[in-house]
């Protein structure tokens, strides 16, 4: 929630064009429950330019990457997004007998965790490990009535209760997305006041029971399709999931778009040219709450 995924994708962008090959893999975490070989294959496929050799095993996949990335010659820039055990980076970033990083010399390789503990424990030295702060009071600000009121100031008459809102978000971009796409359009202080108690009551919880003041506003029909998406649609195809939704009866479009405008879900584009989807991406709170619900 604070932005540590937000932040590596803009350095990536950045930096990529610098190195000869370049790999994001996004929420390692989630990814790594199901198949570590599927990430060990983008990694031989975005580094090595190789999808030809088969990896049925982490075990393989292991070797398979040393062996590949042992005769790279030019620094490469990788990211791994979310990862939450150093079994992780040892399946994709094999090192030698010596423990020597098999990687060439001057890569970049950013690494992003919510448990420090997991980065020490694989290799990472302390100075090496940023800890990444919440926005500052004036951004905060800005964000937040971006979202609420599409505009970076306050309405006039509405500065004290957004000054409210920012302290209880505490700097973190997520809940000021959705808190503030939750409240645009709402001219009702007596509203602003209640959400304003509902977030309150969960400060000392964690965001994923505070993100729910925003789950529990949404009508019955984007509910059901945000559960859905939570639980079976992150990283499908959107046009294939309002096609499902549509079958059973809801407006899939429709609702769709309202959780896409309420910054509950996004899309990115994934395929190939000229064959590019629209695919569904959730952030991992919100997907971790509505798998909980």
């Amino acid at each position: 929630g604070v932005g540590k995924t937000t932040l590596a994708k803009e350095l990536f962008n950045r930096k990529s064009s610098r190195y000869s090959k370049s790999c994001f893999l996004i929420d390692v975490r989630e990814k790594a429950k199901s198949s570590i070989p599927s990430l060990q294959r983008k990694l031989l496929k975005d580094l090595c330019a190789s999808d030809q050799e088969p990896i049925d095993s982490k075990d393989e996949g292991i070797e398979i990457l040393r062996r590949h990335f042992s005769v790279l010659s030019a620094p490469v820039l990788l990211v791994l997004d979310d990862v939450d055990h150093q079994d992780q980076v040892y399946a994709l970033l094999p090192v030698t007998d010596k423990g020597i990083l098999t990687l060439p010399p001057s890569s970049l390789i950013l690494i992003t965790s919510r448990d420090t503990n997991v980065l020490t424990r694989s290799g990472v030295q302390e100075p090496s490990i940023y800890k990444l702060t919440g926005l500052s009071r004036e951004h905060s600000r800005e964000l937040f009535c971006s979202h609420a009121f599409c505009q970076p100031h306050p309405l006039s008459g509405f500065e004290h209760l957004v000054d409210q809102f920012l302290e209880a978000c505490s700097g973190l971009p997520l809940s000021l997305k959705v808190f503030g796409a939750l409240l645009c359009g709402k001219t009702n202080k007596s509203y602003w006041k209640e959400e304003l108690k509902e977030l309150r009551k969960t400060l000392h919880e964690d965001i994923q029971k505070s993100l729910q003041v925003s789950y529990d506003a949404l009508r019955r029909e984007e509910q059901q399709i945000f559960l859905d998406i939570a639980c079976f649609f992150i990283g499908e195809s959107r046009d294939t999931a309002i096609r499902v939704w549509d079958a059973s009866g809801w407006n899939g479009s429709r609702v769709f778009q309202s959780l896409l405008s309420k910054c509950l879900v996004e899309m990115h584009i994934g395929g190939e040219s000229p064959h590019y989807i629209y695919l569904i991406r959730m952030h991992d709170h919100l997907r971790d709450m509505g798998r909980d619900l």
